[in-house]
């Protein structure tokens, strides 16, 4: 397997287990936006808390 691609899985799956903990430890929604072509990753919360809109990244890479 080639480097790039070995490191791009292992980012993935990082990514996913943190997008799961973060969904089970807020009211938000978790998402998860990966852009295999340019290697980009953004993992962001969205929802609302006491009555206002939240909305915010996480990480990015």
């Amino acid at each position: 397997m080639d480097k790039l691609t070995n490191y791009q899985k292992i980012i993935e799956q990082t990514l996913i287990e943190i997008r799961n903990l973060v969904a089970q430890d807020t009211k938000c929604e978790a998402l998860l936006c990966i852009d295999i072509l340019r290697g980009q990753y953004i993992l962001m919360s969205d929802g609302w808390v006491n009555g206002q809109r939240y909305y915010h990244t996480i990480i990015h890479i």
